[in-house]
């Protein structure tokens, strides 16, 4: 089976297809024609698959190819591979670039939107991951082009612990219980997992003032990124697509 070919067209794909009979061409912006082009080496003829990052994507046959840039021709609509759990994953940010393979591996996960948390505990402070965010972005956009996904997760701004420890939502604690077995497919659920020096005293004692349900991930210590990807593999398994 050959790989397939994703490429992002913004916002063309949003009324489509309203008309599916009506043959729609669209021209793909400078850095998609580039890898189309000079990457890939894809000639008029062949099929490959547009998305918007909405969860719309349709299949399209190139038209035209040139030093210019390259035209598309929308053909069929693809169904969505979207998870039936609206997953929201709260990290706190690790030092140096590991947030970067967070962010890549949550997408080909299924989660629906990333937030950087500020933690009391936390090794990068908010101004840090602020100048990091666009190559977050980027990192979404990527790894949702390579494993076939046409909604990119929003890979949201710095919030503290504070703004996103809502009811009903679930917090990564040493020493708690399992992931609790009522975990059901939803539009929202939110989970927070913490800095590798863990909660403080304050952030356990309003996630104890909100509801929020603890869990844990067994008896070893875990990094934020091994965590990360292990809570969304197991959320996603309990009421997503991979169970």
């Amino acid at each position: 089976m050959s790989r397939e070919r994703w490429f992002f067209v913004g916002d063309v794909l949003h009324e489509w297809p309203a008309e599916p009979l009506k043959p729609i061409t669209i021209v793909l912006e400078a850095g998609e024609a580039h890898h189309l082009v000079h990457v890939l080496r894809l000639t008029v003829g062949a099929i490959v698959t547009v998305f918007d990052g909405r969860g719309h994507a349709a299949e399209a046959r190139i038209t035209r190819v040139g030093a210019d840039g390259a035209e598309l021709e929308l053909a069929t609509a693809r169904p969505p591979r979207e998870s039936p759990l609206g997953l929201t994953l709260a990290v706190a940010v690790p030092k140096g670039d590991k947030m970067s393979g967070i962010v890549q591996k949550l997408t080909e996960l299924g989660v629906a939107a990333i937030h950087p948390l500020v933690t009391d505990r936390g090794e990068v402070d908010e101004t840090a991951m602020r100048k990091k965010l666009e190559r977050w972005r980027r990192v979404a956009l990527e790894a949702a082009k390579q494993c076939g996904r046409a909604r990119v997760p929003h890979i949201e701004e710095p919030s503290t612990f504070d703004e996103l420890a809502r009811p009903g939502g679930l917090i990564l604690t040493p020493g708690a219980d399992p992931i609790p077995p009522d975990i059901a497919p939803g539009p929202i659920l939110t989970g927070l997992i913490g800095p590798e020096g863990g909660w403080s005293e304050e952030e356990l004692a309003i996630a104890r003032e909100r509801s929020l349900r603890t869990f844990s991930l067994g008896t070893r210590i875990l990094r934020t990124e091994t965590a990360a990807i292990a809570v969304a593999t197991l959320l996603q398994w309990r009421a997503g697509d991979l169970g």
